[in-house]
């Protein structure tokens, strides 16, 4: 009787990704004071930006780290600039950059690229970095904590650390501690740390000339006369905006000196009328009850301390007794609570911060909406997914594009509210039609399935098309699908490499295993067993568990690359622990022969069980043969008999053969030979030879 080998795996696969948020006005400031040249003071900076990973590589950061030395040379720095460092590089330019800073003075240190945090502790990753598993971490990147040490060593007056690492971790499936974002950093004395977004939050790489942070950073540290602290309180507000409440910028200080990156401000004479109004705001502030303060803002509903007074009102007034609010005053209710929730000069409040964003979003705030959408959308004892669709939808209903194509989301997978794929439908349309290019792909793919709306390849195809087009890496792969299958549009192989090479090219994973595809299949380009390989290694490289299992494969056989089961059974187990049923069983294969890992029955009938119970035949084929045999579990007809019939039912030969086979044999199931010879049939009528060859045996049919 045969037994299951393994086969190679041509499965596609299908994201969704976030889109680029929108581009709003910059922030307005308030000064009184004029600005002045500041006096010379040695300044010290290193300036990393790395881009050119071999996996999940980033656009920006060179871009961001070559404006960021010019920005700080224009402010007076000597600056060290490195891109795309290796892990060697990083080090030497820290050593030089510390033994520099002895010399007084102030340095500044600022990394773009890839940051990750491993139990609690963040780490900045080098081009060269290849992390396998969790305990690799240490010693092939480059620990933010080092940095501080390196600059406090140095004992000179103040300290800035700048990090726009928070990308997604591009190791995290081989860190087992590894957590989204950047985790907190308490600042040494004399420290300030910036960064792009607050602690466990991802930040945006940008789809400018620079990242999102770096783009209003550079604007505000041009801006004369303006501390280091106002600079990156008014970059959070520019951040929060154009990111529309998703991106959070964060920072942690521990300086008691002035600091400015370009001119120092020295007071200009106060005006009459400017005296009398900073008179009068000195006996509010003074008497602190909530009456004096509404009389401030009802005097001066446009005077310098209009964000003051209405942060200090919204606390000493509940919402529901409290009076009107004045006009702009949901910008300041914002960003108190902005304070509260991030502990920035105060204890961390987290009451009080949803008491002040819900204020804000009544007042139609759209990042105070989609602020409280997040909050609740993150793990923690205030998870609630209800409510985080509730703000989600109020942030779509007042127009917030990337919360129509939450909302859709949301809907479509029911996530906090019932599924309603029709829902979605209308969600992901006022998204598209705003050009939203992931929104344009998700209802693409609705009218492709027909679900909330009536199946319509030919629009799906147009909608994913514009997707497409508009650059989004996602929709430009499931382009190439649809051309690959004729779904929509016309059949057309050489359309369909070319969106897959754009994808991939972008980053997407799922592109690059249809590539290699391709390249193995010889379909839309010539057949190049060592392209194949190439693409399947970008893309398992990358986390992709269908590339996994192919690169497996083609490492097994030995196909367009030397025989290695070892690696074959390491890529194997990549994709298994991802609960990928083709990784899971040929895994199994391979433990259960002891090819390229030491043989293991046991674990090969629990990754057998693994796959079948997700319904793979396969699976349930091999699972079916440990209960035939014993082996890695207990010798059992009735369940090998259970597993062969669910594997028949899908219609393939091979079961169909095998229950055959038990019904002549009587394993499981009383002996008929009338019953097998109807197993038999079925096979045999799909070409299966040994099934042939059976009925001639029992005289069915003669074997042809």
């Amino acid at each position: 009787m045969p037994s299951f080998r393994i086969l190679p795996v041509l499965a596609l696969g299908l994201t969704v990704s976030a889109g680029a948020p929108p581009v709003t006005p910059p922030d307005r400031g308030i000064s009184l004071t004029s600005p002045t040249p500041a006096p010379a003071e040695a300044r010290l900076a290193l300036v990393i930006g790395n881009g050119s990973y071999r996996t999940a590589p980033l656009r920006n950061p060179p871009n961001d780290a070559a404006a960021m030395a010019a920005a700080l040379r224009a402010c007076g720095f000597r600056v060290t600039l490195l891109e795309n460092a290796t892990r060697e590089r990083m080090f030497t330019a820290l050593r030089e950059f510390g033994t520099g800073l002895q010399g007084g003075g102030v340095g500044l240190f600022y990394f773009a690229g890839h940051g990750m945090q491993v139990k609690g502790r963040n780490y900045l990753v080098p081009v060269d970095a290849d992390v396998a598993t969790e305990d690799e971490v240490a010693y092939t990147t480059l620990d933010a904590e080092a940095v501080l040490a390196k600059m406090e060593t140095a004992h000179n007056r103040l300290n800035i650390v700048i990090l726009d690492a928070c990308r997604n971790n591009p190791f995290a499936r081989s860190s087992r501690g590894a957590q989204q974002g950047l985790a907190q950093m308490d600042a040494p004395a004399g420290t300030y740390i910036a960064f792009a977004t607050s602690p466990g939050r991802t930040a945006a790489d940008g789809t400018g000339a620079n990242g999102l942070y770096t783009q209003h950073l550079l604007a505000q540290m041009a801006v004369p006369g303006t501390k280091v602290e106002d600079v990156f309180k008014r970059v959070r507000s520019a951040v929060l905006r154009d990111s529309q409440g998703l991106q959070v910028p964060w920072e942690s200080s521990s300086i008691t000196g002035d600091f400015f990156f370009t001119g120092r401000p020295e007071a200009a004479p106060l005006s009459e009328a400017t005296a009398v109004e900073l008179a009068y705001w000195e006996t509010v502030k003074a008497g602190g009850s909530a009456a004096e303060f509404q009389a401030y803002l009802t005097k001066y509903p446009k005077g310098a301390f209009v964000e003051l007074a209405t942060a200090r009102l919204a606390e000493l007034q509940p919402p529901e007794t409290g009076p009107a609010t004045p006009e702009g005053s949901a910008e300041a209710l914002f960003q108190e609570a902005g304070h509260d929730q991030h502990g920035e000069g105060r204890p961390v409040d987290l009451d009080r911060a949803d008491r002040l964003y819900r204020r804000a979003a009544e007042l139609g705030h759209l990042p105070a909406m989609l602020a409280l959408a997040m909050n609740y959308v993150v793990d923690g004892p205030r998870q609630n997914q209800a409510e985080a669709s509730r703000f989600y939808r109020m942030a779509a209903e007042a127009g917030g594009e990337l919360a129509m194509l939450e909302t859709g989301l949301r809907l479509e997978r029911g996530i906090g509210q019932d599924q309603d794929a029709a829902g979605a439908a209308l969600w992901y349309r006022k998204a598209a039609d705003l050009g939203n290019h992931p929104a344009q792909k998700c209802l693409g793919l609705l009218y492709l399935r027909g679900e909330g709306v009536a199946m319509n390849p030919a629009t799906g195809f147009s909608w994913i098309a514009k997707a497409a087009a508009g650059g989004d890496a996602d929709g430009q792969n499931e382009l190439g699908i649809l051309y690959q299958n004729g779904t929509g549009v016309k059949r057309d192989p050489v359309k369909a490499a070319e969106w897959y090479r754009k994808s991939a090219q972008a980053g997407c994973a799922p592109a690059m295993s249809n590539l290699g595809w391709l390249y193995e299949a010889g379909v839309g380009v010539p057949k190049d067993a060592r392209q194949a390989v190439a693409w399947y290694r970008k893309g398992a490289e990358a986390g992709n568990a269908t590339a996994q299992v192919n690169l497996g494969t083609m490492l097994n056989f030995g196909t367009g690359v030397a025989m290695d089961l070892k690696e074959a059974a390491a890529w194997y187990r990549k994709a298994a622990d991802q609960g990928f049923a083709r990784g899971q069983v040929n895994l199994g294969v391979l433990l259960r022969d002891g090819q390229g890992v030491p043989q293991d029955a046991v674990e090969a009938a629990r990754w057998f069980k693994a796959a079948a119970e997700q319904g793979d035949t396969n699976g349930q084929i091999a699972l079916g043969d440990c209960y035939k045999l014993g082996q890695g579990v207990d010798q059992d007809d009735n369940l090998m008999l259970s597993w062969y019939r669910l594997a028949a039912n899908s219609g393939q030969a091979l079961p169909q053969y095998l229950m055959g086979w038990a019904c002549e044999e009587g394993r499981g199931i009383t002996k008929s030979r009338k019953a097998a010879l109807e197993w038999y049939a079925k096979a045999a009528a799909q070409g299966y030879e040994q099934a042939k060859e059976a009925l001639a045996r029992l005289g069915g049919r003669k074997a042809r």
